[in-house]
């Protein structure tokens, strides 16, 4: 699910909101946590466990949730210069 929002502040200045839900998982890795041939490791404890289907949450390093915020301005002035 995403939702984003614009926004016009003043004159040239845009502000632009939004969100992201992503529920993603690798069918292999669902398929092998079912098999239970994944293991966990407690990084306190050292204690090696399998884990369960329920403790799977999707992919690595990928946020469930991501958020951004952004800020448009449009300069009306010309940047190069006139040549005669």
């Amino acid at each position: 699910m995403e939702a984003s929002l614009n926004y016009p502040l003043v004159r040239n200045l845009n502000l632009s909101v939004g969100y992201q839900l992503l529920y993603a998982k690798d069918k292999d890795v669902v398929a092998a946590v079912k098999e239970g041939d994944v293991y966990a490791r407690d990084p306190n404890t050292l204690v090696t466990m399998r884990l369960k289907p329920n403790e799977y949450f999707g992919l690595y390093n990928r946020s469930r949730h991501m958020g951004n915020i952004k800020l448009f301005y449009n300069n009306l002035r010309s940047w190069m210069p006139a040549f005669v």
